[in-house]
């Protein structure tokens, strides 16, 4: 099974995509790919989500776990078409952020995968889990509360047995 992550925004988040990457390795025994944003690796670069769509161009996961902003650009890579995954997870989605079109873009992402989970913290300070359910609420996605409200989702174990438990294994 092939795995893109697409984490969040900040350079300070990739010591913990590359740990969940190794945990996904071991506990889904799949081949898992790390995306690594532009802006991590030059600080001059704007945050530009939609600049990297192309990069994702040709990028043929069976499964995304996206965090944050991660969210955000699977929701768009679906919509263009340039990915069709056939599972989704999310990790915190950054409901507070959104500014106009996004939880109508998520629900549509939702009827174009075969199934997508939602794990949010019950009181993420990007986004609650009670704002998430009325995004996904009706949409037949799987949602999951975890406790905290820092953002973080540092249980990896947890996460990644819950994504293991959920997760279809590609033909």
């Amino acid at each position: 099974m092939k795995t893109l992550i697409l984490p969040g925004r900040s350079v300070t988040i990739k010591n913990w995509a590359i740990a969940l990457q190794q945990a996904v390795q071991i506990k889904l025994s799949a081949d898992v790919t790390l995306h690594e944003y532009r802006w991590w690796v030059d600080e001059s670069i704007d945050v530009v989500p939609e600049a990297e769509l192309e990069r994702l161009s040709g990028v043929e996961p069976d499964t995304i776990i996206a965090k944050s902003l991660g969210t955000l650009l699977t929701a768009m890579a679906v919509q263009q078409q340039v990915i069709r995954p056939r599972q989704i997870v999310f990790l915190g989605v950054p409901v507070n952020g959104f500014l106009g079109d996004e939880p109508d873009m998520l629900r549509a992402m939702v009827r174009r995968t075969d199934r997508v989970l939602v794990i949010q913290q019950a009181q993420d300070m990007a986004g609650s889990f009670a704002q998430v359910e009325d995004i996904f609420g009706i949409t037949g996605a799987e949602l999951m509360m975890i406790p905290g409200d820092d953002h973080l989702y540092s249980d990896l174990e947890t996460i990644t047995t819950t994504i293991a438990d959920w997760s279809v294994p590609a033909d």
